[in-house]
């Protein structure tokens, strides 16, 4: 018997051409750039806004840490000077006053409290300092400088303004007033305006100090 064998031509297997090959690495080089580009702006804006979040935890709580201690603001008196004057002196660009620390920053007890507005190049710093208030004081000291801690840092500008009766006014109702300084012999202001200008609209703090307290040392 004879055995019929059918052959069938062998298919021809044809690689990609160099052209192909230019043109696929090309457009796989503009994917993987797209790619890269995408995941690159995403990590940076990722990393902004912790920025962004983490600057504007930290001004809050500046702003709630100067709020609470002017709020505490007590009218104590020099009782050692020869006029028994308030001991609390204001200017646009810092405050001295008496009160009580948080227990965390001292031992207790009543604190010789600045806080002072430094230029740092083109922003301004909200520095805090504080020493410990002795019976003999006279005055305001200089503060401890190991203390000094910054409370706000690298505002646009940070302003302090006063509300109160004109010292130099002599009526028994002195009418209130504005003022962008504070050296009242008798008493501390009725308001303190604090003015940070960052580039978050924040509005001005505005504090009342414990006025109504009379001061027993």
């Amino acid at each position: 018997k004879e055995t019929m064998i059918c052959c069938f031509p062998g298919n021809k297997h044809q690689g990609f051409s160099l052209l192909e090959l230019l043109i696929a690495m090309t457009i796989m080089g503009f994917i993987m750039t797209l790619l890269f580009s995408g995941f690159r702006l995403a990590s940076t804006s990722w990393d902004s806004a912790e920025r962004h979040m983490d600057s504007n935890s930290q001004l809050q709580i500046g702003r709630s840490f100067v709020r609470n201690l002017l709020a505490q603001a007590y009218p104590h008196r020099w009782s050692k000077s020869p006029d028994s004057k308030a001991a609390f002196v204001g200017t646009p660009s810092s405050i001295r006053f008496v009160a009580e620390l948080p227990s965390h920053l001292s031992s207790g007890g009543f604190q010789q409290l600045f806080f002072d507005v430094k230029q740092n190049e083109e922003k301004a710093d909200l520095v805090f300092r504080y020493s410990e208030l002795k019976s003999d004081d006279k005055d305001f000291g200089s503060g401890d400088d190991n203390s000094e801690r910054v409370m706000i840092g690298s505002a646009n500008g940070v302003v302090f303004s006063y509300f109160g009766p004109d010292p130099t006014d002599t009526q028994p109702e002195a009418a209130s007033r504005w003022s962008s300084e504070w050296n009242h012999p008798k008493q501390l202001p009725k308001l303190i305006r604090v003015h940070i200008a960052t580039s978050y609209a924040w509005p001005d703090l505005l504090i009342s100090p414990l006025i109504a307290q009379e001061a027993n040392c």
